[in-house]
């Protein structure tokens, strides 16, 4: 695989079994800088694998994936996950928080400042959410 500056995910030869389960199979792709990617397909085919390979979550048993350059199975992986988001399929809905509250929660998460919330839904047109 090859550091190519302008490919932000780069998955080669990504293999990956749970038993006997064959969940991927010497999967390879590249997601370039501002391209939109998604994944689609039945349950089982392997998605959500690799999507919690690609974000560190798991192992694979073959292959390499790099985020911005970096590969995952490198101790400098942590630097770049602060940079990405995810969202599972199942998410736990808040019904009894505003929007407001709901991104105060993940910023302190984060260590992100409560201040800076407010501006952001107003940006994105959701001050009353």
């Amino acid at each position: 695989m090859t550091n190519n500056s302008s490919a932000v995910i780069e998955v080669a030869g990504v293999s990956k079994s749970y038993g006997e389960v064959q969940a991927l199979d010497g999967v390879s792709l590249s997601v370039a800088r501002g391209e939109m990617f998604g994944l689609i397909g039945p349950n089982g085919a392997g998605k959500s694998t690799l999507f919690k390979l690609m974000l560190g979550l798991t192992a694979a048993g073959a292959g390499a994936i790099r985020v911005h350059g970096v590969p995952i199975a490198g101790s400098d992986f942590r630097q770049v996950r602060r940079r990405i988001g995810y969202l599972p399929e199942s998410f736990v809905t808040y019904d009894n928080l505003s929007g407001l509250e709901v991104l105060q929660l993940f910023a302190d998460l984060k260590r992100v400042p409560r201040a800076a919330c407010a501006p952001l839904l107003a940006r994105v047109g959701l001050t009353d959410a």
